[in-house]
């Protein structure tokens, strides 16, 4: 079992029947592991330079950053931004609205974390968990750009929509801010603009409206050279003086006068599902009906560094835990030096690019990361790349010299099994292991004080010595002694 969760899969296999981990509830599930191929191309990176971020997630798998001088300007497809939250608000919290969204060119726009140099303290909600229950996480988020485009014209004007579903609100308002570039303090407010207070009296939708001449004075800041990026914030008072108690929905609405961003960080998502094509159109189909699932391994090689990348530049890898993926900013250069100062040794990897790559296999934070959750919830999480519920592998280095032209110059080869609960005939239902004596537990201690990433073309011998020194965890010796005993037990009651 252990070594099957660390080791590397055979791609050359094809779906084949996957692993089930140990649990104490016990019921048949369907498990497949799926062998998986990406390659990028040497003209996506920006700049001879590349991030990569890989979920153990089938429909959010890999997102890696575009050049954006591919499309420079971009406009978002959708006609609003939105925020859901079912979480209580400490009084005074100012949550900031930045969900990542699609844009014209295939490609998704992520919000960067920024230090704003005015003295507030903002407050970002992140994804919800199967519970809808959402992370309130310290800091500013901010769509960055060289340049944002929108009409003066107060008749398009933006504005923003709150719908209450019931709470001890009093007032709410919107504000909308523009700010400067990285400075020594942070990053200077060029200019911001705020809605009435609106009384909140009961469940319902309010519009949050900004004066005409504050929009026009907004938009015409906007054009300043100054401005390299935009967010929006939410305020609100209680009747009672106390935390905000409530769920809520936050809303930015842009329909008739969207923006042009200029030369945003431009992100391109591949799916498990997109790699597969055709091949997986059953599996896919079979595992959205599912009534829960969950993936249990995770593993990736990075290969195929062509001789103009070989042994130039720099590459630096980290594991994030859950919830810490959003500290690290899609600049590859930001994200290098984000990865260097607050990536866990233990978890992260630093060189020159090497012709053999790496191999990183996930560590999961804990048993929680294997409890199968609601694939309706899995499906509806879209294309956040900032999942707080998993561990997250990022990737970025700077190749540093030009770039020949190839026709893909970094292949990722890797496996993900998944596991999940269905009624469907048309897979193999098998009971999981037992959890004896608390297996799982044991196996996350010990796992944990491994890195998860290895050297290519050892990486078979460096794992064969991660599950040797799992195995001999003290605490998985026990374990190991515990289930020869119960065995045992049985076998003498027979």
């Amino acid at each position: 079992m252990v070594k099957k969760l660390l080791a590397t899969f055979d791609t050359g296999a094809g779906i084949g029947e996957g692993v089930r981990v140990p649990r104490i509830n016990s019921r048949p599930v369907a498990a497949r592991s799926v062998p998986f191929t990406l390659q990028i191309p040497s003209s996506d990176f920006v700049n001879n330079k590349l991030q990569i971020r890989a979920l153990p997630d089938t429909y959010r798998t890999f997102a890696y950053t575009v050049d954006h001088g591919q499309v420079a300007q971009v406009t978002p497809l959708k006609d609003d931004l939105s925020l859901e939250n079912a979480n209580v608000l400490p009084l005074g919290t100012k949550v900031v609205v930045t969900p990542d969204f699609s844009v014209s060119g295939g490609n998704v726009v992520r919000a960067d974390p920024v230090d704003v140099a005015d003295g507030i303290e903002y407050h970002t909600i992140l994804g919800r968990n199967e519970t809808q229950t959402h992370v309130l996480s310290p800091g500013a988020k901010a769509y960055l750009f060289e340049g944002i485009q929108m009409s003066a014209d107060p008749q398009f004007k933006w504005k923003g929509q709150f719908q209450s579903f019931g709470s001890n609100l009093n007032t709410v308002r919107m504000k909308a801010h523009l700010i400067g570039a990285q400075g020594p303090t942070g990053r200077l407010i060029i200019s911001t603009i705020a809605t009435q207070q609106t009384n909140v009296d009961n469940v319902g939708v309010y519009d949050l409206v900004f004066a005409d001449q504050d929009w026009v004075d907004f938009a015409t800041a906007a054009t300043l050279p100054t401005a390299k990026g935009i967010f929006f914030s939410f305020e609100f008072t209680t009747a009672d003086g106390a935390e905000y108690r409530g769920s809520e929905s936050f809303t930015v609405i842009w329909a008739n006068n969207k923006p042009v961003f200029t030369s945003p960080a431009q992100w391109r998502t591949v799916s498990l599902w997109d790699m597969l094509g055709a091949a997986g159109t059953t599996l896919q189909a079979e595992y959205e009906k599912a009534a829960k699932s969950c993936v249990t391994h995770f593993d990736v090689r990075f290969t195929d560094f062509v001789a103009t990348l070989n042994r130039n530049g720099t590459l630096s890898a980290t594991q994030t835990p859950a919830a810490t993926a959003k500290l690290f900013p899609s600049d590859v250069d930001e994200c290098i030096r984000t990865i260097d100062t607050i990536g866990i040794n233990e978890y992260s990897w630093k060189g020159q690019p090497e012709q053999d790559g790496i191999t990183f296999v996930t560590h999961f934070d804990n048993p929680e990361s294997w409890v199968r959750k609601p694939s309706t919830w899995l499906i509806n999480k879209g294309q956040d790349l900032d999942d707080v519920d998993l561990p997250m592998m990022i990737f970025a280095a700077d190749f540093a010299a030009g770039v020949s032209p190839s026709p893909h110059v970094i292949k990722l080869i890797g496996s993900i099994n998944f596991e999940w609960e269905t009624t469907s005939l048309a897979f193999d239902l098998k009971f999981p292991p037992s959890n004896f004596s608390r297996f799982n537990e044991a196996y996350f201690q010990a796992v944990t004080k491994e890195c998860p990433f290895t050297h290519n073309p050892t990486h078979i011998k460096e794992i064969a010595q991660k599950i040797s020194n799992v195995m001999s965890h003290p605490l998985m010796k026990f374990v190991i002694k515990s289930i020869g005993e119960v065995g045992l037990a049985a076998l003498v009651a027979l």
